[in-house]
């Protein structure tokens, strides 16, 4: 079954550039990004796979494929967004953010961005947001949507 995810992901990304790699007896995909050093890999264990992109991590089930094909395809298309948030120099967490919104000028809009309308997360994060030291570290696949936010 593996084998086969591995193969479906390399064929369907094949247009990005993707490539199955061997490293230490174990498959994965990689696609170089063009743009930057931040390249994506698709890890493969036997009980999930993984996307990796910047500091962002997604797991998925075996079946899944589908959804994370358009999870990935998101990233590649600059739809979606990695987001790290970090306190005196460390990650602490983060997440897949679409790219609606992510153009938010205050810590109060990059709360309601962040949360995606759950208002008891954003004023949580709003919170949190009001300790020195934190930043906010945006990655786009082709660097466009990149930036730091300091709230």
């Amino acid at each position: 079954m593996k084998d086969n995810v591995i193969s479906f992901f390399a064929e369907n990304l094949k247009s990005f550039g993707a490539d199955i790699y061997e490293y230490a007896g174990n498959k994965f995909i990689g696609i170089k990004n063009p743009y930057s050093d931040n390249n994506l890999v698709i890890t493969f264990d036997e009980d999930k796979f993984t996307m990796e992109f910047t500091y962002q991590a997604s797991r998925f089930s075996y079946g899944d494929e589908e959804f994370a094909l358009k999870v990935i395809k998101d990233y590649l298309n600059d739809k979606n967004l990695a987001v790290e948030i970090f306190l005196n120099g460390k990650s602490l967490f983060g997440g897949t953010r679409s790219i609606d919104g992510c153009d938010f000028n205050s810590g109060e809009e990059f709360a309601e961005w962040y949360a995606c309308g759950k208002k008891e997360v954003a004023d949580n994060l709003c919170g949190f947001l009001q300790n020195d030291g934190v930043e906010v570290k945006i990655f786009s696949w082709s660097g466009k949507f990149d930036r730091v936010f300091r709230p």
